[in-house]
C-alpha cells in the first residue's frame, strides 16, 4: 500500500467566503494546493479525500486546475453576473425553478431531459441547486460558458 502524500485541510478563506466550513487538498511536502473543488472547497474532509482519490484514479482529464486566489473566483462570478444580466430567458427560468420547493427532471430515451415543476413518471426529484441550474443552462443551449453552474447558482441566491 502506498503512503498518501496529500492531506485534506480546513481553508479559512473559502470558509469565510462560503460562510460554512470548507476543505481543500494539499501536498504534504510542498504545501501546494492540489484540489479546491473548482474554487468552492469541500464541505467535509471525507468528501475532499473521496473526490480527490476519485480524480487520481480516473486521471487528470477529470481535474480542473485549482484556482490559486480569490481573483479567479471573482472573475468567474463576474462572468456569471454579466451573463445573467444579458439573458432574460435564464433569469425567468431560474426564478421559476427557485419558486418551487421541488423540481422534476424527466430523462428521455434519447438522452435529453425536461425540467418541470409537476410530478412526472420516470422523474428525478431535485431541490433548487447548481445541478438544476446546469440542466436549465443545457436546456436553453448554453453549454460552453466562462463560469460554472455553481457560480450562477450562488449569484442567483445572493442577487436573485
Amino acid at each position: 500500500m502506498t503512503e498518501k502524500n496529500y492531506e485534506a485541510v480546513y481553508s479559512a478563506s473559502l470558509s469565510r467566503e462560503m460562510e460554512a466550513d470548507r476543505y481543500i487538498v494539499i501536498d504534504n511536502e510542498s504545501g501546494e494546493i492540489l484540489d479546491t473543488a473548482s474554487g468552492w472547497g469541500y464541505d467535509s474532509k471525507d468528501n475532499a479525500y473521496r473526490a480527490f482519490e476519485y480524480k487520481l484514479r480516473h486521471g487528470e482529464k477529470d481535474m480542473r486546475p485549482a484556482p490559486t486566489d480569490e481573483e479567479t473566483t471573482r472573475k468567474e462570478y463576474e462572468a456569471a453576473r454579466e451573463f445573467y444580466n444579458k439573458h432574460r430567458d435564464i433569469q425567468e427560468a431560474l426564478v421559476n425553478a427557485d419558486a418551487f420547493d421541488d423540481t422534476y427532471t424527466k430523462y428521455d430515451e434519447d438522452g435529453g431531459f425536461t425540467i418541470s415543476i409537476h410530478d412526472m413518471t420516470n422523474k428525478k426529484r431535485d431541490r433548487f441547486s447548481p445541478e438544476v441550474v446546469d440542466r436549465i443552462l443545457a436546456e436553453y443551449g448554453y453549454t460552453d460558458l466562462e463560469f460554472s453552474p455553481y457560480a450562477l447558482h450562488r449569484l442567483f441566491l445572493k442577487e436573485g
